[in-house]
Order: structure tokens, then sequence, then C-alpha cells
């Protein structure tokens, strides 16, 4: 698995994820090592600190523990539990980004209209909807 650039998380998060999917997917069983940080590293292409920033998040999630010589050891799956709202944090954070937008061309619009109608033109009729 590699970082996807579109992807808009910091590495560490798209690394966390995936892991996380794993030991969901039952690839990593409770008790069970994870990949050490170097084979991680190599796996993804990233830094020994992303890696451990990605470790850190299982960590505080409470799906993984780090072992002092042994490396990061599975305590749990993670809770699969449906989306309580049914929508994905993803497309909330997307549709607040969109209404974000559209308010700032909005008010460019409003500001454009304004200077025209300052220098003579017709006002805009709106459309009735």
């Amino acid at each position: 698995m590699s970082i996807d650039p579109a992807d808009r998380r910091p590495a560490y998060e798209q690394i966390a994820a995936h892991l996380e999917a794993m030991i969901g997917e039952d690839a990593y069983e409770p008790g069970e090592l994870l990949p050490s940080n170097p084979t991680l590293e190599k796996q993804f292409q990233v830094s020994n600190i992303t890696i451990r920033n990605a470790v850190k998040i299982l960590v505080n999630k409470g799906l993984v523990a780090v072992r002092q010589g042994k490396g990061a050891v599975v305590l749990r799956k993670p809770d699969v539990r449906p989306e309580v709202s049914g929508v994905p944090d993803d497309i909330v954070r997307l549709l607040k980004e969109l209404r974000t937008s559209v308010e700032a061309l909005d008010a460019r619009m409003k500001a454009v209209e304004r200077a025209l109608e300052g220098q003579g033109a017709a006002p805009r009729v709106e459309d009735e909807r």
C-alpha cells in the first residue's frame, strides 16, 4: 500500500486507517505483533516518525499496545458499528467545505453586483424557483 496523494489526510492517518482495517479484516489477531517499524517504513515508504504517529493513533484507540523491545501488540479488533448519523465523517467534512466555498462565491458575486450597480449597470433579476 502506498500513500494516496489525493487523500487530504496526513500520511500517518492514512497508515493508521490501513492498519486498523487490516486488524479488522483478521490480518492481525489480538496477541499478534504488527510488523516492525522498519518493515512498515519500507512498506509505506515513509519515515520512522510517520509510522510512530500512525501506531500512536492505534494506541489511543486501544487497538494496540507498544511493548518495549517487542513492538506493537494487537489488543483487540476495532469496534464494528454503523455510522450514528448514517453519514461518514469524510462526507460531512466535504459538505462543510462546499458550503464555505459557496458562501464565499456568493459574497464575491454580491460584491461584483454592487460594483456594477455603482457603474450604472442594470440590477440582476433573481430567478424564481
